[in-house]
C-alpha cells in the first residue's frame, strides 16, 4: 500500500477526523491510521458531515472514497426490524452451512450465532448471513438472497462476500471503503469471534491485521 504524503488539505481534514476520532496510531510497518473506528452514530455523522466536500480523503496512507462508496440503503432502527426476518437469516445460515465445520471440529454456525449476538439487533441478519454467499453460492446465489432479504441486507452482504481468487488486501479495502457501520462492525465481529478460538500462525496473523486497519485493538 502506498504511503500518501499529506498535504495541507489533508491535514485539516485530519484534524477534524481525529477531533471525532481519537490520535492518529501506526497500524504495520508504515501504515498510519488515522481516526478511522467509528465509536458511536453520532460520531459517524459528525465525521461523514465533516468531510462531506472531499471526494477522496486520503488519511494516513489509507483512501477512503466517500462519495465513491455504494449508496446504501438505510437499516431501520432496532424496533423496526420484525422477529421473522431474524428468524429467516438464522434459518438460512444453519441450512447454508449445514455441512461446514468449524477448525475445531464444532458446527460452522456456532460461528455465525456468535457474530450476530455480538451485533446490536439492527445488524443481527448480517451477523448470520455474512459467509452465506461466500461458502454456499450454489445454493444461496445473489439472485436467491434477493428474493429473501430486504436491499439492505443484501447490498451490505455483497460487501462482506469475498468473491472467488479475490486479494484479501482488496477485499478488505473494499470494506473498509463501504464507510457503512453496519459492514464494519459486521466484520470486525466475525473477525473477532475468529480470533477467540484460532491457533497461533499466518491465518491468525492477519485476522489481527485486519482489525487494526478497521481501527480496532485485537
Amino acid at each position: 500500500m502506498e504511503h500518501h504524503k499529506m498535504s495541507n488539505e489533508d491535514i485539516n481534514l485530519g484534524d477534524a477526523l481525529g477531533a471525532v476520532f481519537g490520535q492518529p496510531t501506526e497500524v504495520a510497518p508504515g501504515i498510519t491510521a488515522y481516526g478511522l473506528k467509528p465509536n458511536t452514530d453520532e460520531n459517524w455523522l459528525r465525521a461523514k458531515a465533516a468531510i462531506e466536500d472531499q471526494s477522496l480523503v486520503s488519511v494516513g496512507g489509507l483512501v477512503m472514497a466517500l462519495k465513491a462508496a455504494p449508496n446504501l440503503s438505510l437499516i431501520p432502527l432496532d424496533e423496526h426490524i420484525p422477529n421473522i426476518l431474524i428468524e429467516r437469516a438464522a434459518k438460512v445460515a444453519a441450512d447454508a452451512h449445514r455441512d461446514q465445520k468449524r477448525w475445531g471440529g464444532e458446527p460452522y454456525t456456532v460461528h455465525t450465532t456468535a457474530v450476530a449476538n455480538a451485533l446490536p439487533r439492527r445488524f443481527s441478519v448480517l451477523g448470520y448471513t455474512h459467509d452465506v454467499m461466500e461458502d454456499n453460492s450454489e445454493e444461496y446465489p445473489l439472485a436467491r438472497m434477493q428474493q429473501l432479504f430486504p436491499p439492505w441486507v443484501v447490498e451490505r452482504l455483497v460487501i462482506l462476500t469475498k468473491l472467488p481468487g479475490e486479494n484479501y488486501d482488496d477485499y478488505l479495502m473494499h470494506i473498509i471503503s463501504s464507510n457503512d457501520e453496519a459492514v464494519w462492525k459486521t466484520k470486525i465481529a466475525d473477525l473477532r469471534h475468529n480470533l477467540s478460538d484460532i491457533k497461533h500462525g499466518s491465518l491468525r496473523d492477519k485476522y489481527r491485521l485486519a482489525l487494526r486497519l478497521l481501527g480496532e485493538t485485537p
